[in-house]
């Protein structure tokens, strides 16, 4: 724990004030059995629980994805839509509504449906939440169970307990969407097929994607798929240099996210003020506005 809040670096600059949280967050988990709400973004705090591999990271650095979210920092706007997609306890959502975005998220499992809930509340935040996943069609589609963060669709189906499943296309026939974070174990390519109508019109701006082996895991696909129907609708892969800047990139599949967008967007982004502080957009201080989206 030590070593990593100590190298990461969102923590540069303030290495021991984060491992004083993690520490004081460890020893309420693990002795007292307690949750501690820590910080997240410029003003904001998440609750940070044990058995909740996305809060634990958050008690370790802030934030925890900080080439992703300088980028996000450069394109979302006030009032622009994000779409949050495998949204978990709501540290992309969380961040989002800090930037004054509209912010819809979805999420499948009730429990972090409810824990992304409670995170909004802290901040005075309101988003819109379907607990619910996306993919290519409506319907239902079996889902993992007792594996938190790492839970997943289940294409083939079997003993799995079953949630309802919803396609971009149709939550969003006309608008136009800032960015879609979209981390949701594999099936990412299932959300993209949901949503040719959007990509082919050109009306998501940015795609923040999982880039990992989880695809040929649960679906038995290449990450080369993805980016070939990406491609298909004018979209080009990125990833986040030290400024929050995009890259083109290879797509190698990796640990790391990668970003899809169209030359104009990424013309934008990367001629955007670079944001400053120490990982995050840290423009004042003092307590958060009760903000409030819908």
């Amino acid at each position: 724990m030590v070593g990593h809040v100590w190298q990461h670096p969102s923590n540069e600059g303030r290495r021991l004030r984060q491992l004083g949280q993690a520490v004081r967050f460890q020893v309420r988990a693990r002795a007292l059995g307690r949750p501690t709400v820590v910080a997240l973004g410029d003003r904001s705090v998440v609750e940070a629980r044990l058995r909740s591999a996305a809060s634990v990271q958050v008690a370790f650095a802030n934030p925890p994805d900080l080439g992703p979210w300088l980028v996000w920092q450069r394109h979302l706007r006030a009032g622009a839509l994000f779409v949050d997609v495998g949204a978990n306890v709501g540290t992309y959502s969380v961040l989002a509504g800090e930037l004054g975005a509209r912010v819809v998220a979805f999420e499948p499992d009730a429990s972090n449906a409810d824990f992304l809930r409670s995170n909004l509340r802290l901040n005075g935040l309101e988003a819109q939440i379907h607990v619910a996943a996306l993919a290519d069609r409506e319907g239902s589609m079996a889902f993992t169970s007792g594996l938190d963060s790492m839970n997943r669709l289940l294409p083939g189906g079997g003993s799995a307990r079953s949630v309802p499943v919803m396609t971009i296309d149709t939550c969003f026939p006309l608008d136009e969407i800032a960015g879609v974070k979209v981390d949701v174990e594999g099936a990412e390519g299932l959300v993209l097929r949901g949503a040719q109508q959007a990509l082919a019109a050109g009306r998501i701006g940015l795609l923040q994607l999982e880039w990992n082996l989880m695809s040929r895991v649960g679906f038995g696909e290449g990450r080369d798929v993805v980016a070939t129907l990406l491609r298909e609708h004018g979209y080009s892969l990125y990833r986040p240099d030290a400024d929050g800047c995009l890259v083109p990139d290879a797509g190698d599949e990796r640990a790391d996210d990668v970003f899809a967008a169209r030359p104009e967007t990424v013309a934008a982004v990367n001629g955007s003020p670079a944001p400053t502080g120490p990982g995050t957009r840290r423009p004042r201080r003092g307590r958060r506005p009760r903000t409030r989206l819908s």
